[in-house]
């Protein structure tokens, strides 16, 4: 009970999160800056997650270190509310991921190792943070349409401060015990030979392209919505939607992944990326934003529930730790950078419309490609 309690409040801080860019965009800055602001932060996750890992596995305290993240996360939070300076800003913002990105990785590894042989209910415990979100992004939006769109740092804080003290209820990570002595010298020792794991190395290569189009819709679908006529409220709004799309996926995530070859979920998602990204770029407007986050369910949520449990499959124990820092660190690190850059270029000179069907294009090729090797490879494939 207490990790679903940790999750609906948890990712109700995702919700305060979501808001930075609407709060950066009222100081003045431009889509090129904001995406230089958020790619560089995300592009430290790749240097800092292994590092986060490193010190989680040699201290074997999992747990500790986790709080060590939020709380990290929380104090450098209300910093933001001190400056307007966009070196300053880059800079706390860099701190932020460092201590921020962490925490969802450290936190998997925990329920991983609560969940043992029944990994794939992992979805069951993340839907709760889903409902957090749900709840509290509409309300969010509302409220700072208001009033100032600064306050989601105090609401951040708050939210994470709570989360804190739900943390001292988790277990310690068990797996450790499962292990053999040898692997306490260090997992990110053995991060060559997960590189040699030629599934692996693919899916990393596909969760890169999809999240260059996901990063750079987090990052600029507030400002489309702005641009088009909507407010703080209407962006609240359809990120409400989108959860709840997210929440049916999430309860039948299990029976999803025991039914379905994993090639025909990637494809169901890589489409729902392809269609959503047309949409928008086709017709921006009000009820397309809205309808759109439908398509959150299949897109981002089936994606990653399906990412985190088919790294669980095609790594060895030993590695599993390993494999799901290095999966962050693209999913969040390399993939953000280029989608961040890329997007506020894009943005910027040619429009939001022609960013969301470039990375209508890209998720389409990248899909296609995939499922290709996937086929091939299939036998391998451990379902």
């Amino acid at each position: 009970m207490h990790f679903k309690v940790f999750n609906f409040i948890y990712y109700m801080s995702f919700a305060a999160k979501s808001f930075f860019n609407i709060h950066f965009s009222n100081l003045g800055f431009t889509s090129t800056q904001i995406g230089l602001i958020n790619s560089i932060a995300r592009g430290v996750a790749i240097f800092t997650l292994p590092l986060w890992g490193m010190a989680s596995d040699a201290l074997q305290a999992n747990k500790k270190v986790l709080q060590y993240a939020i709380f990290g996360t929380m104090a450098i939070s209300l910093m933001f509310l001190t400056t307007a300076n966009l070196i300053i800003i880059i800079m706390l913002m860099v701190l932020l991921a460092s201590f921020m990105n962490t925490i969802r990785p450290l936190y998997d590894n925990l329920l991983f190792s609560y969940l043992g042989d029944a990994e794939n209910q992992y979805g069951r415990f993340r839907l709760w943070g889903s409902v957090g979100y749900t709840i509290i992004v509409p309300i969010l939006g509302y409220f700072f349409e208001g009033t100032n769109v600064s306050n989601t740092f105090y609401i951040l804080a708050g939210l994470l401060f709570l989360t804190l003290l739900i943390s001292n209820k988790l277990p310690e990570n068990e797996i450790q015990q499962q292990l053999d002595e040898d692997a306490n010298e260090g997992k990110f020792a053995n991060i060559g030979e997960l590189f040699e794991n030629k599934l692996f190395l693919a899916f990393l290569i596909y969760v890169f392209f999809m999240q260059i189009t996901m990063n750079g819709n987090l990052t600029y679908f507030p400002l489309y919505v702005l641009e088009h006529g909507g407010k703080e409220g209407l962006f609240g709004l359809t990120k409400m939607v989108g959860s709840i799309s997210e929440i049916l996926i999430l309860i039948f995530s299990d029976k999803i992944l025991e039914k379905f070859n994993i090639k025909h979920i990637f494809g169901v998602s890589s489409s729902a990326f392809v269609i959503r990204w047309i949409l928008l770029g086709l017709f921006p407007m009000r009820s397309i934003f809205l309808a759109t986050q439908v398509f959150h369910s299949l897109s981002f949520g089936l994606f990653y529930v399906t990412c985190v449990n088919f790294i669980n499959k095609v790594t060895k124990d030993k590695l599993k730790s390993t494999a799901q820092n290095v999966f962050t660190s693209v999913y969040i690190g390399l993939g953000s950078i280029v989608g961040n850059m890329v997007g506020g270029v894009i943005f910027d000179k040619l429009g939001g419309n022609i960013m969301y069907l470039t990375w209508a294009a890209l998720a389409f090729t990248a899909g296609i490609g995939y499922y290709v090797f996937l086929s091939y490879t299939e036998k391998r494939v451990v379902n």
